[in-house]
């Protein structure tokens, strides 16, 4: 029964991709540069998790939380101007899980939402200006570096559902049905460096390292990623590689500790559209 790690899971499919070849090609007559990128991250994950000091750990495939997926979508945009840009990095995730119990059954289910907004500045390669000599094309082994500061919000809505028979006169039977909320900002800071290898193939690296403790966000959560991106046409790119993300917090102490160190790692893979 894998009820108790939907909450886990909600928290972690959450993934930035399209920073891969997101601006290697502009449409060469304006100053702006626009990207729309959907994707998937087909991540397994595991860790501990920790209840009044107790600890336990978990670990789930790909295909399990495929198994308790029910909807979700995940989509990077940017708008760049020049030198400067800024993207939205969302996902939303439906998980439910449900066992049978006893002559009853439990349902459980999970909607998690993230958004991520970046504001970057391109420190080197080219800037994409309409006034650029470097603008119409990307040049083979030419390097692009990007750095951005951004914030994170995470939202989860839990859902319980319980009916229960019971075993009458000694058990009475059970129904209850119960929801919940949780939600948090937290900073990051991220970089991303693309080196070109043909003019229409590039390789990346890009991460973020947000949290921090401030507030309710998490202690420590880290992104890393390797792309590798293929650009045909004028507009359309797709990208694949692996990422992991890291996310770490506690609090309390002796029996009253409790917290999470989640890792979760996997393939990307997602389609490019500039203009």
């Amino acid at each position: 029964m894998k009820i108790p790690y939907l909450f886990l899971l909600a928290t972690l499919l959450l993934a930035p991709l399209a920073h891969a070849d997101t601006d290697s090609v502009t449409a060469g007559t304006s100053d702006w540069s626009f990207v729309i990128a959907p994707y998937a991250w087909l991540a397994g994950t595991g860790g501990t998790i920790t209840t009044d000091g107790v600890d336990q750990d978990f670990d789930l495939s790909f295909e399990d939380i495929l198994d308790m997926t029910t909807g979700g979508f995940q989509i990077y945009t940017q708008a760049r101007y020049k030198r400067f840009f800024v993207a939205f990095d969302g996902t939303w995730a439906r998980l439910g899980d449900g066992e049978e119990l006893l002559g009853g059954r439990i349902d459980f289910t999970v909607d998690q939402t993230i958004a991520e907004v970046q504001l970057g500045y391109r420190i080197a390669g080219p800037n994409f200006s309409a006034s650029s000599p470097d603008a119409a094309a990307f040049v083979p082994w030419g390097v692009e570096l990007d750095a951005y500061l951004g914030v994170r919000y995470w939202r989860t809505d839990i859902s319980l559902n319980v009916d229960l028979p019971g075993v009458p006169p000694l058990i009475p039977p059970v129904q209850v049905s119960g929801s919940g909320t949780d939600d948090w900002y937290e900073p990051l800071i991220g970089a991303r460096f693309r080196v070109g290898l043909t003019p229409t193939v590039g390789m990346s690296v890009f991460g973020n390292v947000g949290g921090f403790g401030i507030g309710d966000a998490a202690d420590l959560t880290w992104t890393a990623t390797l792309n590798v991106d293929w650009q045909f046409g004028q507009r359309w790119g797709v990208a694949f590689g692996w990422r992991t993300q890291s996310v770490e917090e506690s609090s309390g102490s002796g029996v009253e500790r409790n917290g999470s160190e989640i890792l979760t790692t996997g393939p990307i893979v997602g389609f490019i559209y500039r203009f």
